[in-house]
């Protein structure tokens, strides 16, 4: 749920949004429903084949992937890393029979092996089958060695096969809902910190604590992002569908810039001095209606926010050019903190051009 109030300031007035959560109960999502079929289909083959199903169970929950893509990248390790770790506990088990230094010796040469031979991925599935199968192998070894590997084989085979076909992940919808609460988050975040450098009580620990969540919730989106890049690779999309990844991929990418200039607003000390009077008003506008525009869903730029960008963009030049000619001090900054904020207002609003372009664009493709 959404609610609008409208902030004045001066003798402009312009909208805040308040973002409240709701909460939405749902009993299965679709990696918990694939998890239970690859269970349930994993247990099933090795019932009818006469084989211990635990290991083949465990196996098919550790290797299912968030994509069917990583599934099959990561099986490609972990069925030879797996293999290993059998052969090395059942090797030890052999010389030492079922003791503290054989699990000890199979958990460690397991890891040290797979780690030399760069099967990073499957290291804990093969230490997880090497020391679990120890205290059940039970008469010919070189025969529980193979049923172990065929049990692990059958549990990676049937959660990559799982992740596969059945509800293969769409994340560009996911990624933009993200990106559209990126945004107005980022907007809210723009506006707390540069009060920090407009008014003396501000609440700056509140837009320190924001910022902190912001930057995980951009890895997240990133993530995701990488996530749909591997999914295509494997499932085929409709070129809409490609174009609407494209679009909110680019959205990501502008957020992405935003929120790494915004950090440069965290590292310096907030000061209710930094500009003149003259400055502060116009800065407090500019602040104001960028915020706006970020909030907003489709970033349309009115033409009232080119004149103040006009008169931010001389205002830096001026003071750029007066850096230029040092005073006579002992210590001279050619950016100052005046200066950074001035060109941090500037950059973010290129970023916002190219964000208006992208919406017009993605606009005309709809209508065509």
């Amino acid at each position: 749920m959404e609610e609008v109030r409208v902030i004045t300031f001066g003798t402009r007035q312009v909208f805040h949004m308040d973002t409240k959560k709701k909460w939405k109960v749902r009993v299965v999502g679709g990696r918990i429903l694939k998890t239970g079929i690859a269970v349930f289909l994993t247990a099933l083959i090795c019932r009818l084949f006469g084989m211990l199903e635990a290991f083949a169970v465990i196996t098919a929950i550790v290797t299912l992937e968030p994509t069917a893509a990583a599934s099959i990248r990561k099986g490609v390790q972990r069925l030879p890393a797996s293999i290993i770790g059998a052969a090395l506990a059942m090797g030890f088990t052999y010389f030492f029979d079922i003791s503290p230094l054989t699990y000890t010796l199979s958990a460690l040469s397991t890891i040290y092996i797979c780690t030399r031979l760069k099967l990073t991925d499957g290291t804990l599935v093969a230490t997880l089958t090497a020391v679990a199968m120890i205290p059940v192998s039970e008469g010919h070894l070189f025969y529980s060695f193979l049923e172990r590997v065929g049990t692990t084989t059958i549990g990676l085979s049937v959660s990559t096969l799982v992740n596969f076909i059945i509800l293969p992940p769409h994340f560009s919808h996911l990624i933009a809902a993200r990106n559209e609460r990126l945004f107005k988050e980022v907007a809210e975040v723009f506006r707390i910190r540069m009060q920090a450098f407009l008014y003396e009580d501000a609440d700056i620990k509140t837009g320190e604590q924001q910022y902190k969540k912001l930057e995980k919730e951009m890895e997240r989106s990133i993530q995701l992002s990488y996530y749909q890049k591997d999914e295509l690779r494997y499932h085929r999309r409709s070129s809409k569908e490609k174009r609407f990844f494209t679009f909110e991929q680019r959205q990501l990418h502008i957020l992405e810039r935003i929120i790494y200039h915004l950090h440069q607003l965290f590292t310096m000390k907030p000061n209710a001095d930094t500009f003149t009077p003259r400055e502060e008003g116009l800065v407090k506008e500019a602040v104001q209606s960028i915020a706006f525009i970020l909030a907003d869903p489709d970033h349309r730029i009115p033409e009232e926010h080119w004149d103040v960008i006009e008169k931010i963009d001389d205002q830096f030049w001026q003071k750029r050019e007066s850096a230029s000619h040092p005073a006579a001090i002992s210590h001279h900054h050619r950016f100052s903190d005046d200066v950074i904020l001035l060109f941090t207002i500037l950059y973010i609003n290129d970023e916002l051009e190219e964000l208006e372009h992208l919406h017009l664009h993605e606009t005309d493709n709809q209508e065509k």
